[in-house]
């Protein structure tokens, strides 16, 4: 591509030079590739393939440097490409974990529902036998009483206290 524009310049640059020594207003001649006889021909062919050169050699560091500048931009446009691309990935990623842990969440949510639910079936249980436990223990209070005062009563009945 860079040899087909730099052949493209030097075609256009040539025929520019032509055309401009020809137009010349201090040119001693108006067509020099007609005038061949004259001595001066081969001076501004000389002069003229000179300059051709110069311009040439101009237009291959500007397009040179001009390639050089869109390179570089293309280098840095692919940076950034390649700096979101790792973004949207990292992003990406994120996502993903995050779906994870509201899952994990979701699914701790939903065992500590059945846990507080059993818990509380096993807390009513608990009072129940609490319940039941303490008329046992007024239970064994009457019983101990009964038999004391029972043993009270006979002692007493037999020893005549």
């Amino acid at each position: 591509l860079s040899h087909e524009i730099l052949n493209r310049s030097r075609g256009m640059t040539k025929q520019a030079t032509i055309s401009s020594t020809r137009n010349h207003p201090y040119s001693s001649h108006t067509d020099p590739e007609n005038d061949l006889e004259s001595p001066s021909h081969t001076q501004d062919s000389t002069t003229n393939s000179q300059i051709q050169d110069q311009i040439i050699s101009k237009d291959a560091i500007f397009l040179s440097e001009l390639m050089s500048d869109r390179q570089q931009e293309i280098e840095s446009l692919t940076k950034c490409v390649h700096e979101i691309n790792d973004l949207l990935v990292e992003s990406s990623q994120i996502v993903t974990d995050q779906g994870i842990m509201i899952d994990r969440m979701d699914d701790n949510l939903e065992s500590s529902k059945r846990h507080t639910k059993k818990t509380v079936h096993e807390v009513t249980k608990a009072g129940e036998y609490q319940k039941r436990a303490i008329r046992k223990q007024w239970t064994c209070v009457a019983i101990v009483v009964v038999v004391v005062v029972t043993v009270v009563a006979m002692l007493y009945a037999a020893y005549g206290y």
